[in-house]
């Protein structure tokens, strides 16, 4: 858990993670303020995302036990890529399916 001020009516709560399934194998990941009801979308992904991030964790992992600098380097670009292509995919997701 972590604390945070709501940014609606600012008092502080503990973030508890919620997820919520849409079509199509899409999870809406929020939280709730206990004060004032505001909800708050962290993320939105679904099946094609969820294995890039797997795909971006094994990368990351690679990337530390490399000792070619070279090798590291072209990991650090795939990484950064793919890290990108998430971004964007999850963006739209939280577009389509978040809740404000």
């Amino acid at each position: 858990m972590i604390d945070v001020h709501c940014d609606s009516c600012s008092k502080p709560f503990y973030i508890r993670l919620q997820e919520q399934s849409h079509v199509k194998g899409v999870i809406e990941t929020f939280f709730v303020c206990p004060h004032c009801g505001k909800r708050t979308t962290v993320a939105v992904t679904n099946n094609k995302v969820r294995k890039k991030i797997e795909e971006l964790k094994a990368l990351r992992l690679k990337i530390g036990q490399e000792d070619d600098e070279k090798e590291i380097d072209r990991l650090r670009l795939k990484s950064e890529k793919l890290k990108t292509e998430i971004d964007e995919q999850m963006a739209d997701l939280k577009q389509r399916y978040g809740k404000r």
